[in-house]
């Protein structure tokens, strides 16, 4: 009987430390994670984007590149098959193997919503946008920030944005976009901070 009590307090701990819990001191952490974000002047990073959804059959993985310096970014992706996401202060640019794609009006303005959520999520300004309800957790790896649409457009698409930040180095490690079907989860590795980044870099596929 002691046996089997301690098999399962020792299961309930190990799923405990696997399940978010809200986080306790939420002020200085985030403050230390505004604090680290204000410092980087630039992000070069390796991406691993794997999407789980319930209408495939096996998820899809996809890597590239990741570049950010100020408003601007940079999403290039080379496997499978190339595709390259330009957002800089003059909007955003999006290449698909060789070919440009163009937007209309609406899907412009939408895109925009889409530029702001990432620019804050790089920026760790988190309770700036009033289109997003942030709510804060912990877990054993990380510091997690629940991004809860409230624009109705935005509700369409996502279910939650989430925003897994390293527990020791307060940087942005795991980007979550969690829609009804499953969700898209792109993790960065490798990075370097505080590059100098060409301009063109962020104009030019």
């Amino acid at each position: 009987m002691k046996l089997i009590t301690s098999i399962i307090f020792t299961l309930l701990i190990q799923f405990s430390f696997a399940q978010d819990i809200s986080l306790q001191n939420k002020e200085s952490i985030v403050s230390a994670i505004k604090k680290t974000a204000k410092s980087t002047q630039s992000i070069t990073a390796d991406f691993v984007q794997t999407k789980k959804l319930s209408y495939l059959k096996e998820p899809i993985i996809t890597s590239g590149k990741f570049y950010s310096q100020g408003e601007n970014m940079r999403w290039q992706q080379s496997k499978p098959y190339t595709y390259v996401m330009l957002i800089s202060e003059v909007g955003l640019k999006i290449k698909d193997e060789d070919k440009e794609k163009k937007y209309g009006e609406m899907a412009e303005k939408f895109i925009g919503q889409i530029r702001k959520i990432l620019q804050s999520s790089i920026n760790a300004d988190f309770e700036s946008n009033e289109d997003l309800k942030p709510s804060y957790f912990e877990n054993k790896n990380y510091y997690k920030v629940v991004l809860e649409p409230q624009n109705r457009q935005l509700k369409k698409m996502y279910k939650s944005i989430e925003l897994s930040f390293d527990k020791t180095s307060f940087r942005l490690k795991m980007l979550t976009f969690v829609v009804e079907e499953g969700s898209s989860e792109m993790r960065f590795m490798n990075e370097e901070f505080n590059n100098e980044l060409k301009t063109t870099l962020f104009t030019n596929f």
